[in-house]
């Protein structure tokens, strides 16, 4: 599976902010439509195929699903998820930030900001509830750079690159393959951090 969706990114251009009205909350089964509406105009795809993934991930152990919503509508959701360790890079098991999809017509307004918030605080209460050292991890595309300006906010560092990370591939320039960076961040500098 190749990722190579995300929005682009100017270090000039800075948030409007949320709407007052915003709920960041623990996504139900009954979201999941919803949900699968903002993946398919954030990335594409189909709606069913989405639906059916977001179901998967709502069943999984060690998995928690968010979204943000305004006026009632869903308008953005994201994943943190345990990973084991894996063969396509030196990484240790831990804690990630799964998957992050906000609305075209919802981008820069600090809404991954505040779900990535609600993620680390989760993994940070499962890091203590499970005895497990208190970190968390992420990995995109290099070209992502929204993303990694969003994340290194919280504190996460570079710690690898590959064409290849948890089976996930990334879309490069042309015929050249794509690089992806895995990255991580000590809980303790994450709550210090805008969250």
């Amino acid at each position: 599976m190749a990722t190579d969706s995300f929005a682009e990114y100017s270090a000039e251009i800075r948030s409007a902010g949320p709407p007052v009205d915003l709920l960041v909350r623990r996504a139900r089964p009954d979201d999941v439509p919803a949900m699968a509406v903002v993946e398919v105009a954030g990335r594409g795809g189909d709606a069913g195929v989405a639906e059916a993934g977001l179901r998967r991930w709502l069943d999984r152990d060690r998995s928690a699903l968010f979204l943000a919503e305004t006026g009632g509508a869903v308008v953005a959701w994201a994943s943190a998820q345990w990973l084991g360790a894996d063969g396509d890079v030196a990484m240790d098991p831990g804690y990630y930030l799964a998957g992050c999809t906000v609305d075209p017509a919802w981008r820069r307004r600090s809404l991954g900001r505040l779900l990535t918030g609600a993620r680390l605080a989760w993994i940070g209460a499962q890091c203590a509830q499970e005895g497990e050292p208190p970190m968390a991890w992420y990995f995109a595309n290099v070209r992502n750079t929204a993303s990694i300006a969003m994340h290194r906010e919280f504190g996460f560092a570079e710690a690898a690159r590959a064409e290849r990370i948890h089976g996930v591939t990334f879309s490069g320039d042309g015929d050249v393959p794509g690089t992806g960076a895995l990255f991580r961040a000590p809980l303790e500098d994450a709550a210090t951090t805008r969250g």
